[in-house]
């Protein structure tokens, strides 16, 4: 069976593009850090979140200062986990993002945990 015949259990290079509305050749070149797009950085802006959310005041402040001071441009994407159950969810997010999400997982029987990742970046 062709590797690609199975669906990948995480977001592939298209799927962010096409999420952060951006073009797939951008992504790669983010990723690559090609010259034309240099990313400042990206970051999880939302485990747990529907829609992006700056985890403290602190980084809201930082994130619209590159926007509004240094012309940096943002774009997001969702980047969900998925699971087979929730108790295997709760196992291996607790670790990372402590009990209140393990919790919530657990209560709302979750196998898909939404995530936000941020992009930051300037094209040259």
């Amino acid at each position: 069976m062709p590797a690609c015949a199975v669906e990948p259990d995480h977001p592939t290079m298209a799927d962010v593009a096409t999420r952060a509305g951006m073009s797939k050749l951008t992504v790669s070149r983010v990723i690559n850090d090609a010259a034309g797009a240099s990313p400042e950085m990206s970051v999880k802006v939302g485990t747990g979140e529907q829609t992006p959310r700056p985890p403290t005041e602190g980084l809201a402040r930082y994130y619209e200062l590159l926007e509004q001071t240094h012309g940096f441009q943002r774009r997001w994407a969702r980047t969900d986990y998925a699971f087979d159950s929730p108790q295997q969810a709760t196992e291996r997010l607790r670790f990372f993002f402590g009990e209140e999400l393990a919790g919530r997982v657990l209560d709302e029987q979750l196998t898909i945990v939404p995530e936000c990742t941020g992009f930051w970046f300037r094209q040259g």
